[in-house]
């Protein structure tokens, strides 16, 4: 068997172009999936400059067409969301639940993606710009809640790294302050985790209005409404500091800023509770 499909891809030279691919079936371990809904990242952005011809797209969710032998937690039929950070679940560090440096990361051959006369490969062993493609049984996820498509795709990006950053990497305290820069998708997702966290202070920050309303829909308690001429965003740590006395618990960076990550911190209090 094999699926045409029409997939955007880069030629790693800063261009994309819409065009068609042939997959081929998915050997073992791997999954078959009908692309139903990608999401779109800055990382797709830079992506067009690693000098790798590709499909691209790394957020995803989709229906299963046909799996592979061992692929055997999905069958044709499932909804799935597809995860991008694909732990063999084998390795030392998967076993110590370190999935995220896992060491031997699975991947599909660049020989299931058929491009004109030559193999492609796909961007993180996903590929989700497409209307087909082939992942590792690993990278799926089986959807069992009503969710549109267009919602699930992002949870496998966008979302799990700001939920996970408040609930697994900070572990956000009950009670605890925490102050988010930038209210775009990740932004939202960090307020989310800290919601979850039960956080009694979420203060919002961003150049945005319109972010910031809807920071407040999801679960921000204060916002800060910052100057885009504040270098370092000075000024707007300083209201924050006003807020939480002291400055806050935990600070989230998720504007991609640089300078507003580097140590030391005008957000949060070092002495005692350090950004983890």
């Amino acid at each position: 068997m094999s699926i045409v499909a029409e997939s955007i891809i880069t030629n790693g030279r800063g261009q994309f172009a819409l065009d068609k691919i042939e997959l081929g079936d998915p050997g073992p371990g791997e999954v078959l999936i009908e692309v139903r809904a990608s999401g779109v990242c800055h990382t797709d952005f830079d992506s067009m400059s690693w000098n790798r011809t590709m499909v691209m797209g790394h957020e995803g969710a989709g229906v299963v067409l046909a799996c592979g032998t061992g692929a055997s937690h999905v069958a044709s039929g499932d909804r799935v969301v597809l995860n991008w950070a694909i732990p063999c679940r084998k390795c030392f560090q998967c076993k110590q639940g370190a999935e995220n440096i896992c060491e031997n990361k699975p991947r599909v051959p660049d020989d299931r993606f058929r491009y004109g006369t030559t193999n492609i490969g796909t961007s993180f062993q996903l590929g989700t710009m497409a209307t087909h493609t082939i992942v590792p049984w690993q990278a799926c996820v089986k959807i069992e809640i009503e969710i549109p498509f267009s919602s699930a795709a992002i949870l496998g990006c966008g979302v799990m790294t700001g939920f996970g950053s408040a609930v697994n990497a900070a572990k956000v305290k009950k009670g605890a302050s925490v102050a988010v820069l930038g209210t775009g998708g990740v932004g939202l997702s960090v307020i989310q985790g800290a919601v979850h966290r039960r956080a009694r202070m979420i203060i919002a920050v961003d150049i945005n209005p319109a972010r910031l309303e809807l920071a407040k829909l999801f679960g921000a308690t204060h916002i800060v409404l910052a100057d885009k001429d504040d270098h370092g965003l000075l000024q707007a740590a300083k209201r924050v500091k006003s807020l939480t006395e002291r400055g806050a618990d935990y600070a989230f960076e998720c504007t991609a800023v640089p300078e507003l990550g580097l140590a030391p911190s005008p957000w949060f209090v070092t002495e005692e509770l350090p950004l983890r």
